[in-house]
């Protein structure tokens, strides 16, 4: 070392720009020791923000990195301490060992009668359908239907007409549309002219937009839009005066009324609490600002149909040919607004999300959105093109990872740079605010960043990967996650989106050890499978499952809560998959077991019960949504009926010809080596230090009815639902849910004893 490096040595003291960027710790030595280890330059950053120069060197500089590991990897190679420790027991392979996790997986495909929709490798109904046990519970449900399984009929459409779902549709803010927004005959300016509430009510919401929605969707700029709005409609006013008309110059106007409808929508649903006794402005005795706000807000309702009147000024415009930022804008916020929407949150099911992105993106790209502005535009300008750009990518990666869909965004074409603070870019009024948003945005790219190199390496119909690479990639994975841990859960912005980036980075981790699962299993390579299975149950028990339950029992605010819903329930539906596969294959080998192995029989009737037992908490817990959330309501009504199906004796007859294929293909070692995930022992034997029959005795609980009270969800929603078109892949799933007249699931279980007491010999 020189005598200018010795120097600069002792002056540095603060963390370096790699470890700040990876959010890891730094000794603040020069080079720091993860630099080294990383063969990387060693670099100090001035101020408290990195520069958007610095962040692309830096992205260069992984890169190049990555690339140098993997020319380095030798085939003799030593795996690092990961899931292939276990490998080291198994036999000795003759040439690398690969897998393509794209073109073998089983393509699903839904057809309506207007088109059709095929999931993706990483969609829970590929998951389903791709394991052969949940396979043939799919085949079931469709073969014998809700009669032959439950029995009973579900309501009729006359007891829909005689329901009044006004109440329920003002405590959970999903007010149904009114009929005039759809009257063909009446013109769209009419329309929104009687539809719009007074000045008081808007100028509410916009100010609340600004305040607490706009971190999450920041796709406009608060001056130019309060400017166009007082231009369209008046001056702002905090009066209950009524709009009489619209001043509207030429058609962008149009775009911009769209945009209007969207935020007072996004707004109002930002009110409101997954409690509904929060919810009724009857409850509300507080006279403070904030509560009279909520009141007044509360018994001044923005109905559905400022989204379909939203839509409408879109459809004015053919996006297919040339169009502008403003309309770009309108587009971006519905797509946004019906992956946050409770009645809405296609990205479950897939629904038309891929092919919308895929349009956005292609306008993006024709309006210039794929290079960085250059001196042309204002700063604000510069700023608000690159938040458009970086909430695409958003968008798209969260599509991709959750679903295994082709990426819209190649950055093989991009070089547009991330959104930073300045003091005279800020596109709110409220630079402090912007400042913080900025920051936010920042500490979650990192993450997001991961997942899409990730996804690539792994995602590539071509290309297969090795076995071995696959499992560095995961290690890596876990690692950034594992700096990104979430921690208190703060009230913060930064905090939501670290929340929404490390439930997806866990997601995806859980779906690729899943696959992997059944990768191993369709070569009958049980050991390996097995290895899989124990890293998928840990990782379920011991992280996602307490995650899931920190972040619900925290109960973030309103809005926070509104923009991680989609990906909790990603990330719910998974492991419900996963649990439920597991859940049918133990009990298969239950009934296949031979009467000998009474040790073994009790182990099994031990992880049945586990798993039995973490699929009804996974349900209670998210229950919690059902009163506001569509896609929550679908999955507890399927889920509730699978695991009805689960314990069911005559699914298991023809499966018990043939059971290789779908049985559970663990050892006693293995069981007892994940039970303590369940079970929280550590012996050695467990089944001879939990008692079998207080395992057992314990009932599912009606999930339908936990948070329902005088409430009859299943009509609320057949209501809400009635004029939308139909979407087929979870239509078998519900019919298992049962009878649901008056709010309740008439599902009797207590049969669940008796078919465990069936396969063991000893009385318990």
């Amino acid at each position: 070392m020189n005598v200018e490096s010795k120097s600069m040595s002792k002056r540095l003291v603060k963390t370096c720009d790699y470890c700040r960027l990876r959010k890891v710790k730094c000794d603040k030595e020069y080079p720091c020791a993860t630099c080294k280890k990383k063969g990387r330059q060693c670099t100090i950053g001035q101020g408290q923000s990195v520069p958007s120069g610095a962040m692309k060197r830096t992205i260069e500089q992984d890169i190049e990195s990555l690339k140098a590991k993997i020319r380095r990897l030798e085939p003799d190679s030593t795996p690092k301490e990961s899931i292939r420790i276990s490998y080291s027991t198994l036999e000795n392979k003759s040439e690398k060992e690969t897998v393509n996790l794209y073109r073998d997986y089983r393509k699903v495909t839904v057809k309506g009668k207007i088109g059709q929709h095929c999931y993706g490798p990483f969609s829970w109904v590929t998951l389903m359908t791709s394991d052969p046990a949940l396979h043939h519970a799919w085949e079931f449900i469709g073969a014998n239907g809700k009669e032959a399984i439950l029995g009973g009929e579900s309501f009729s459409e006359e007891s829909l007409k005689s329901y009044d779902s006004t109440k329920h549709e003002l405590l959970s803010g999903l007010v149904l549309p009114d009929p005039l927004s759809r009257d063909p005959f009446i013109p769209l300016d009419s329309k929104i002219l009687s539809l719009l509430p007074n000045q008081k009510v808007i100028w509410t919401l916009i100010r609340r937009f600004f305040k607490e929605v706009y971190p999450y969707v920041p796709l406009i700029d608060e001056r130019d839009f309060r400017r166009d709005i007082e231009r369209i409609i008046d001056e702002e006013s905090f009066e209950l005066t009524p709009i009489l008309e619209l001043q509207m110059e030429g058609q962008v106007d149009v775009a911009i009324i769209g945009i209007l409808l969207v935020i007072l929508r996004l707004s109002y649903l930002s009110y409101f609490s997954n409690d509904l006794a929060l919810n009724d402005s009857s409850n509300i005795a507080s006279r403070g600002s904030k509560s009279l706000e909520l009141k007044f807000i509360l018994e001044n309702p923005i109905s559905l149909s400022f989204i379909q009147l939203a839509q409408k000024c879109l459809d004015e415009f053919n996006i297919f040919e040339r169009s502008n930022v403003t309309v770009l804008q309108l587009a971006l916020l519905l797509r946004t607004y019906r992956h946050l929407a409770p009645e809405e949150q296609d990205g479950l099911d897939g629904g038309g999300s891929m092919v919308l992105t895929a349009t956005l993106v292609s306008m993006a790209s024709n309006l210039g959105l794929s290079r960085d502005p250059d001196d042309s535009m204002t700063k604000r300008e510069c700023n608000l093109f690159r938040k458009l750009a970086v909430h695409m990518k958003s968008l798209d990666a969260t599509e991709c990872v959750s679903c295994g869909t082709p990426s819209c965004v190649s950055r093989r074409y991009i070089d547009i740079n991330c959104p930073s603070y300045e003091l005279d870019n800020s596109n709110l009024i409220d630079t402090e605010y912007e400042k913080e948003i900025i920051s936010s945005y920042m500490q979650s790219g990192m993450v997001f960043r991961h997942l899409v190199d990730f996804y690539d390496a792994v995602v590539d119909l071509q290309n297969s990967i090795q076995i071995e690479d696959l499992e560095e990639r995961l290690a890596e994975l876990k690692e950034v996650l594992s700096a990104d841990a979430m921690g208190d859960l703060p009230q913060s912005l930064a905090n939501t989106f670290k929340i929404k980036s490390y439930l997806l980075g866990q997601q995806l981790i859980l779906t690729i050890h899943f696959l992997m699962v059944i990768h191993y299993d369709s070569k009958q390579m049980y050991s390996k499978s097995a290895i899989f299975i124990k890293e998928t149950l840990k990782l379920i028990k011991l992280t996602i499952i307490p995650t899931l339950q920190t972040i619900i029992e925290n109960q973030l605010n309103n809005m926070s809560m509104l923009s991680t819903a989609p990906v909790l329930q990603t990330i719910a539906i998974k492991t419900l998959v996963i649990l439920c596969s597991l859940l049918l294959r133990t009990n298969l080998s239950l009934q296949v077991e031979d009467g000998e192995h009474v040790e073994k029989r009790k182990l099994l009737v031990l992880f049945s019960v586990a798993l039995r037992d973490s699929c009804v908490d996974l349900l209670e817990l998210v229950s919690i949504f059902t009163t506001r959330y569509y896609y929550f309501w679908r999955i507890i009504r399927g889920w509730n009926g699978l695991l009805k199906i689960c314990f069911a004796k005559e699914f298991y007859e023809p499966l018990k010809k043939d059971p290789k294929n779908f049985r559970l293909n663990f050892t006693s070692h293995d069981i007892q080596e994940v039970l303590p995930y369940f079970y929280k022992s550590t012996e050695a034997s467990i089944s001879t230090h939990i008692d079998v029959s207080a395992a057992i005795a314990a009932k599912i609980p009606n999930i339908m009815s936990t948070f329902i009270t005088e409430i009859d969800l299943s009509k609320f929603w057949r209501l809400l639902k009635r004029d939308a078109k139909t979407n087929d892949t979870m239509k078998r799933l519900q019919k298992t849910s049962g009878n649901m007249e008056d709010g309740k699931a008439k599902i009797d279980i207590d049969f669940l004893s008796d078919f465990y007491s069936d396969f063991l010999q000893d009385p318990l």
